[in-house]
């Protein structure tokens, strides 16, 4: 998944800056695929991050495509995977609010996209939480029966010559 999300972000980002820069299209796709932090983190040790990272440009994406009720269920499951998603709603909706075609057509696809966020959320967020307490639970479980297995050690009796340390402050 870190693989793919971060290919997807890739592409993504050569999508937005072709619409946006085309002249620095190329660029900014090598900028990203060459990033240290993108290559050790996202790729290599499998981070939500990429994850969460996909979501938010293909919401930059869908916005730029002015397809609203897309672009919120995108932000939306974004921030379902880390909150920081979360931050691009104010400005994306500036923007969509500016570049609009037609401000009804524009609430309405803003509703619908609300609504089946709301939705992917009440439904997938319960199951998270669910899945993570069954997990955390395995965890204590185990870690009680590996508790059982351990013999006890007790500590030797201090010796004299420690006693005598300890009495006279040493």
């Amino acid at each position: 998944i870190a693989v793919a999300s971060t290919l997807g972000s890739a592409w993504l980002i050569w999508a937005i800056v072709g619409r946006t820069r085309p002249r620095l299209q190329l660029a900014a796709a090598t900028l990203w695929l060459w990033n240290p932090v993108v290559l050790v983190e996202l790729a290599g040790e499998g981070h939500s991050d990429g994850l969460m990272t996909l979501f938010a440009l293909l919401a930059v994406y869908l916005t730029i495509r002015a397809w609203t009720d897309r672009a919120i269920l995108a932000l939306a499951a974004g921030t379902l995977v880390k909150w920081v998603p979360a931050i691009l709603g104010l400005p994306l909706g500036v923007y969509l609010w500016r570049t609009a075609r037609s401000r009804s057509a524009l609430v309405f696809s803003a509703l619908t996209g609300l609504v089946g966020a709301a939705a992917v959320e009440s439904l997938v967020v319960p199951e998270i939480r669910r899945l993570e307490a069954a997990a955390e639970g395995a965890k204590l479980a185990a870690g009680n029966a590996q508790a059982r297995r351990r013999p006890r050690h007790h500590r030797p009796p201090a010796s004299d010559h420690h006693r005598h340390d300890q009495r006279n402050g040493v």
